[in-house]
């Protein structure tokens, strides 16, 4: 995969050659939620990465 600035935006180039044009681009790292070893109140815990995540500033804080 590559990517570079265009006149109008980006351009980023998968491994297969296909070519996405855009105005803006999101640039995500792939960070991974960690899951509580938590009793599983209500059923929530089959939401975690759809509807419900952790914050993750909010895990930093002591």
């Amino acid at each position: 995969m590559s990517g570079k600035k265009s006149e109008n935006g980006f351009e980023i180039t998968t491994k297969s050659s296909e070519l996405f044009k855009a105005k803006q681009l999101a640039f995500a790292t792939g960070v991974k939620d960690i899951m509580p070893n938590i009793k599983d109140f209500f059923g929530v815990l089959e939401y975690f990465g759809d509807s419900l995540s952790i914050l993750s500033w909010l895990r930093s804080q002591k």
